[in-house]
């Protein structure tokens, strides 16, 4: 059961970080076109 918890904690910590990544390069992105350069 422990294992079980382990496995979906880390599940969901890598879907979390996939999300962060994903919203961190968009604001990056943006923030990169939005300097006039």
């Amino acid at each position: 059961m422990s294992c079980y918890k382990d496995t979906s904690r880390k599940l969901f910590g890598i879907l979390e970080y996939v999300i962060y990544s994903a919203f961190a390069k968009a604001e990056t992105q943006s923030a990169v076109e939005n300097i006039p350069f």
